[in-house]
């Protein structure tokens, strides 16, 4: 695998009233191949018995630390995962996100760590996959996207490539991810971290094996986007301009942290605001300069639309 002295990895979990799940997914943690795991959980201000499921894990957990902080309370999984990545230790060789309600296959921290160790660590790299969908008995209920256009930072402004239930980072992306995430808040951990490392020309992993096993429960902040549902749900974000708005604070997030990235990618940012301006026509005319696009035909054709109709 390339690494030999088996290093600790960090395991950045965020919970909120999450008893429900919570003790299968530090069962299914607590089952990794990998030997060494220490988790930082940021419990965000539950009034369940969230906090006592992990007071009960950490007490008992035999495979590192186990850290237990407050969250911010601000109401959105975003900012306790951004208080996770500012206060965890910063020398970890691989960190990995966590949400409360999932189930993770024995050896996906392996597979994801062997597949980082593979490179060294000069370059940000993040390892992501798609996942397999169970509802809330547990019952696999489908799979995610499996996407193929290639991963890049054109890609990044417009869609997120996978969850972050599903991602593990090396050093360098997890120290380029805490440096930006001083500066500024944004949308959603997981399409801030596909933002970032890819437009400081990091690379992104992506597996078509699903090793995270992703629980749909009808409370999820944010859920697949399989299936005409989801479809349906991007439509009304598009229309009702929530999709604007993300794309809004994405950019002003992104212009804190300009001097973080490769010069083509501020040109290609440059380019797609100004598809975000003018009339309909120099509107789709500057998006297909920017060469951004999304990862379905469906996607790119909804993209194009957002632009002629300004809510993009």
């Amino acid at each position: 695998m390339g690494v030999s002295d088996n290093p600790a990895v960090a395991i950045l979990l965020a919970t909120c009233n999450g008893e429900r799940f919570l003790a299968a997914q530090l069962d299914s943690i607590a089952s990794q191949s990998w030997p060494r795991i220490d988790i930082w959980a940021s419990d965000d201000g539950s009034t369940d018995s969230t906090r006592e499921i992990l007071d009960r894990f950490a007490s008992s957990w035999s495979r590192g630390k186990f850290i237990i902080i407050d969250g911010p309370r601000l109401g959105r999984a975003a900012a306790n995962f951004r208080q996770l990545i500012l206060r965890a230790d910063a020398g970890y060789r691989f960190v990995a996100f966590a949400d409360q309600d999932d189930v993770w296959l024995a050896t996906k921290l392996e597979r994801a760590i062997g597949a980082l160790a593979a490179f060294k660590d000069e370059l940000p790299r993040v390892h992501c996959s798609r996942t397999r969908l169970i509802d809330a008995m547990g019952r696999e209920v489908g799979h995610s996207p499996a996407f193929r256009r290639p991963p890049g930072f054109r890609n990044a402004l417009v869609q997120s490539l996978a969850g972050g239930n599903t991602m593990v980072l090396n050093h360098t992306a997890f120290m380029l991810l805490r440096q930006a995430s001083e500066r500024t808040g944004y949308v959603a951990h997981d399409w801030w971290t596909y933002q970032i490392v890819s437009a400081a020309g990091g690379e992104m992993l992506y597996s078509p094996v699903a090793d995270t096993l992703y629980r749909q429960h009808g409370a999820n902040e944010v859920g697949t986007n399989q299936g005409l549902g989801p479809q349906w749900q991007r439509l009304r974000a598009v229309a009702g301009g929530r999709y604007r708005a993300w794309n809004g604070a994405n950019l002003d997030a992104l212009g804190k942290c300009l001097e973080l990235m490769t010069s083509e990618s501020r040109e290609t940012m440059a380019v797609f605001e100004r598809a975000r301006a003018g009339s309909a026509l120099d509107r789709v005319a500057a998006l297909r300069r920017s060469g951004v696009y999304r990862q379905t035909a469906a996607g790119q054709a909804m993209l194009y639309a957002a632009a002629a109709a300004g809510l993009l």
